[in-house]
């Protein structure tokens, strides 16, 4: 059984379709990268995952996205319970005003945590390899630093409730190569530990961190493969064309 699955869900904002029949499904760990040309719905799939395609206006749902054995499109579910479990960081890291502290503890704040937050920041930063680099920085402002230091604290931030799966949206796109490496390196030390749903522009990086890949194009899934199969033999003629640019095959 699969711990997160699409079935056949579209998603519409008035008349103009977002994502058409989606039918996906995710284990439990790994990294799952979804790429594909721009406009071709790769943002919208997190989106829906996490319920944050809510705050667009208009939108209708069809179909079921089934996690842990419930279906959360439904109107019933609890999005803020919800968004313990599924996090999201940005192509851009959010900073919040502030310390370094208040941003990796403000998502215990807003969840109504408040117990152990000083050991649970700790944790955050060590998990995302930051705390001996900042441990005595705390109280430093987060915007001073680097995009890349950002980026490892909006992840801290989104770690510290939790969750099950990790929703990633072109998170290394503002790095320089040696950042984007040393987040590729965490990614690959955690994939055991999360579901990782990972949207890239860059096909190469792709190939470097995923166990399986997610090919769109104009709100539809073409292909879901594993990252070996998805290069050497590819299923439909669009991915095999849309891989063949990058000069993979």
């Amino acid at each position: 059984m699969s711990f997160l699955e699409f079935k056949d869900v579209t998603v519409k904002q008035r008349e103009r379709v977002l994502l058409s029949d989606i039918c996906a499904s995710f284990s439990e760990t790994g990294v799952y990268s979804v790429i594909g040309p721009s406009e071709s719905g790769k943002s919208y799939l997190l989106k829906t995952i996490n319920r944050l395609i809510d705050h667009e206006k208009n939108i209708n749902f069809k179909g079921e996205l089934i996690f842990q054995n419930r279906d959360i499109l439904k109107n019933s579910i609890d999005v803020k319970i919800l968004r313990e479990s599924i996090g999201m960081i940005f192509h851009k890291p959010i900073a919040f005003p502030g310390t370094i502290f208040d941003n990796v503890s403000i998502s215990l704040k807003i969840h109504n945590i408040s117990k152990n937050i000083t050991s649970i920041v700790k944790k955050g930063l060590e998990d995302v390899n930051l705390w001996d680099e900042l441990k005595n920085s705390l109280h430093k402002k987060a915007s001073n630093y680097s995009l890349e230091i950002q980026q490892r604290l909006a992840l801290a931030r989104v770690l510290t409730l939790q969750p099950k799966i990790i929703l990633m949206d072109n998170p290394t796109v503002m790095m320089d190569p040696l950042g984007t490496s040393r987040f590729e390196s965490w990614i690959l030390s955690m994939k055991n530990r999360y579901l990782i749903i990972f949207v890239t522009s860059d096909i190469k990086q792709a190939a470097r961190i995923s166990d399986e890949i997610l090919f769109m194009n104009d709100g539809s899934l073409i292909e879901q493969n594993s990252t070996e199969s998805f290069f050497s033999h590819p299923k439909h003629l669009l991915t095999e064309s849309y891989i063949s640019e990058f000069h993979f095959i």
